[in-house]
């Protein structure tokens, strides 16, 4: 059964069209007006993730048309300034652009690439993100915001979950380190008589993770928040060194269709966290991300 969604903005957005930037306050944003990624990435504490902007849909419309980078430049390149400087992101700032279709939720995720680059190479990053999409799903009856988000560089990326396929209770959670052999994995078990997580008082603050082995740690604080909202959600996730952000926030809309977890070594298609997420890792975007700020 379908419920509605949950996840809900918290932080308003700043939207891109060509005469210049909008903001779209966090009661008026939709997933049928921003794009999925957006949403959830509006859904999270701001100091959770890094600064972004997402361009209007009219984007992918122009390229279709036009089909040069150089055209979105000059049509496109003032107002994508204007943003950027609001955001903080200066021309030689790393940056990642991702696609942002309105479908592109959990069953699509890592299905389409998200490229990186600087700010001052935007058109091109743009073009490939949206020839990898056309290429893919064609560009017909498509609407298609990006998110130009900042990137960092990061030590370690993953995903933590408590989608009903990997947690049959809304407080535990599952989650792995992407691109480490072997596997590394662990797991976040939630119960208010071991320790209370007071998440109110993070969301003005980073995540910090002074050390690898603080990554459960500083995962334990929107793993507690989320619960609290009895949702569950798949995160993404980068870590610099110094701070933990959140890259990508997919919400589990509907249990149909999802096999009820038994137990991971007794059920074949879920024998291992790895297998879980091997799918949401290929051309994952937190591959790409270099932390959220």
């Amino acid at each position: 059964m379908v419920r509605s969604q949950c996840l809900k903005p918290i932080n308003k957005i700043l939207w891109v069209v060509k005469s210049g930037v909008e903001t779209i306050d966090a009661e008026q944003i939709c997933i049928e007006r921003v794009g999925e990624k957006a949403f959830g990435l509006a859904s999270l504490p701001a100091k959770w993730t890094l600064p972004f902007f997402v361009i209007s849909d009219e984007l992918f419309d122009d390229y279709t048309k036009a089909g040069t980078a150089n055209d979105l430049m000059t049509a496109w390149g003032y107002a994508i300034s204007l943003a950027a400087a609001q955001c903080k992101i200066e021309l030689d700032d790393q940056i990642i652009v991702r696609s942002n279709a309105h479908s592109e939720g959990l069953e699509n995720r890592g299905k389409f690439i998200s490229v990186e680059g600087t700010l001052r190479e935007w058109p091109q990053l743009v073009k490939r993100c949206f020839d990898d999409f056309i290429a893919q799903e064609g560009s017909s009856n498509v609407r298609m915001p990006v998110i130009i988000q900042k990137r960092v560089i990061s030590l370690f990326c993953g995903h933590i979950s408590n989608e009903r396929r990997v947690a049959k209770d809304l407080r535990d959670w599952r989650g792995e380190f992407d691109v480490v052999a072997p596997p590394r994995t662990f797991r976040i078990s939630l119960r208010n008589w071991r320790k209370k997580v007071n998440t109110t008082d993070q969301f003005n603050s980073k995540l910090m993770c002074p050390s690898d082995r603080n990554i459960r740690t500083a995962l334990t604080i929107p793993c507690t928040w989320v619960t609290s909202q009895k949702i569950r959600v798949h995160f993404e996730w980068v870590y610099d060194g110094d701070y933990l952000y959140l890259v990508q926030a997919d919400e589990e809309k509907s249990s149909s269709g999802i096999k009820k977890l038994r137990s991971l070594s007794s059920c074949d298609d879920f024998c291992s966290i790895a297998g879980i997420f091997a799918q949401a890792k290929i051309r994952s975007s937190a591959k790409n991300f270099a932390l959220l700020g």
